[in-house]
């Protein structure tokens, strides 16, 4: 998939980036352990950052692979009491309707920390 595509290459041009702060670092004399610990910090910074979106993209994983609904069910989630039809599954969100027609975008981690109903 090209998420994947663009990671992979995400991950090689980082290493290729560490490599030639190595090669400068010993170049130039730079500290490069000071260097390393920003990147460091930075990369737990951005790691808490996207926490929610790692949560939303593993859980809507989980549901594809443990198929708890589909598209065109009906389905209710944790206490309410009202129906809702699954009109798309994303690697986000699910995105329901109402029975007032009333469109709702839920996130995926809903689905996995509360109880779903299928009808």
């Amino acid at each position: 998939e090209k998420t994947v595509d663009d990671l992979s290459s995400l991950i090689i041009w980082i290493c290729l980036g560490v490599i030639g702060l190595e090669a400068l670092s010993l170049e130039f004399g730079i500290a490069l352990s000071s260097i390393l610990a920003l990147g460091g910090i930075g990369s737990a910074s951005v790691a808490l950052a996207l926490k929610n979106t790692a949560e939303n993209f593993l859980s809507g994983q989980i549901l594809r692979i443990i198929d708890k609904f589909r598209v065109n069910e009906e389905i209710t989630v944790g206490n309410e009491h009202e129906k809702a039809t699954v009109d798309s599954l994303s690697l986000l969100d699910v995105i329901v309707r109402k029975e007032d027609n009333s469109i709702m975008r839920i996130p995926n981690t809903v689905f996995m920390t509360h109880e779903v109903t299928n009808w």
